[in-house]
């Protein structure tokens, strides 16, 4: 029999007897794999052992775009927009018109033209100026 001078070198060896005993396989690699280090202390000294973890990889299927979900901001001083809206996940500006009150969305919106839209003097002449006729547009 033989004398195993420290609990990691014998946690290793009962590993790969069980491996070996059992006839098993590794699986082959179908997911991202992290290596984590653990410290195991023992009498002596201090073994460091890496350990080898398969984790799920996460995956987020993109939200659909709804105006509802677009915080609006009122805009009591334009003549031409009763409020405004961004959405910077689908670069969408949303805007609902004072006079006729209808909402329209212009699609490839960066968050720099929105910064720039929110900063104008005049929201109207901006948007006749830098927006109508120059983004995708599409009436709610």
């Amino acid at each position: 029999m033989t004398h195993w001078k420290t609990p990691a070198a014998l946690l290793l060896a009962l590993l790969l007897l069980s491996l070996c005993a059992c006839g098993a396989q590794p699986e082959p690699l179908t997911q991202p794999q992290m290596t984590v280090a653990t410290t195991v202390p023992t009498t002596a000294s201090t073994t460091t052992v890496a350990t080898t973890t398969t984790t799920e990889p996460t995956t987020t299927e993109p939200a659909s775009f709804s105006v509802d979900d677009v915080a609006m901001t009122a805009t009591p001083d334009s003549s031409c927009f009763s409020e405004i809206g961004y959405s910077e996940a689908f670069e969408t500006l949303v805007v609902t018109f004072r006079d006729s009150g209808k909402t329209y969305c212009y699609t490839n919106f960066s968050a720099a033209d929105w910064a720039a839209f929110q900063a104008a003097d005049s929201l109207g002449r901006y948007f006749n100026a830098s927006i109508k006729g120059k983004f995708p547009c599409e009436k709610v």
